[in-house]
């Protein structure tokens, strides 16, 4: 004889509706991070394409050579196009972490950059542009702390 335990109706609605919460923050989490490497991806093709419109402008305020600005904006597009495309990646966490350590490095790196910038107005520039990329490197990582 087969003896069946007595579940409470109550107790199995309370872990479906626990089941279904955890599901629905995992697949919100998820879509949060695909969707802040898409926005990332569009600021850096954006920035990108912009440093290669502006090259003679940038390298006099930068005191370097077109060539190198021009080579900026294009590896920034590069690097948006790649992002685009881990965006797009079924196991999205990995390139989220590099992503995430790549911008911190980067804002690091622009920061340290404006303090040797030649003039006020590039200063400005590289330091509004390294905020900007440490709030993305910021929110990555919630994203990617939250998932753990």
């Amino acid at each position: 004889m087969l003896v069946r335990e007595f579940v409470p109706a109550t107790r199995v609605t309370s872990q479906c509706e626990e089941g279904r919460a955890r599901l629905f923050a995992k697949v919100t989490t998820e879509r949060r991070a695909r969707r802040w490497l898409r926005l990332d991806a569009l600021y850096c093709v954006a920035a990108g394409v912009l440093t290669l419109a502006l090259t003679e402008p940038l390298g006099k305020l930068f005191h370097v050579t077109p060539e190198l600005a021009a080579g900026a904006g294009a590896a920034a597009v590069v690097w948006g196009v790649l992002l685009a495309r881990f965006a797009t990646r079924l196991r999205w966490r990995a390139p989220l972490a590099l992503v995430a350590i790549a911008n911190a490095a980067a804002s690091a790196a622009l920061f340290v950059l404006a303090i040797l910038a030649p003039g006020v107005t590039a200063h400005i520039l590289l330091v509004a542009i390294a905020l900007e990329v440490a709030a993305f490197a910021s929110i990555q990582l919630r994203i990617l702390r939250h998932t753990s």
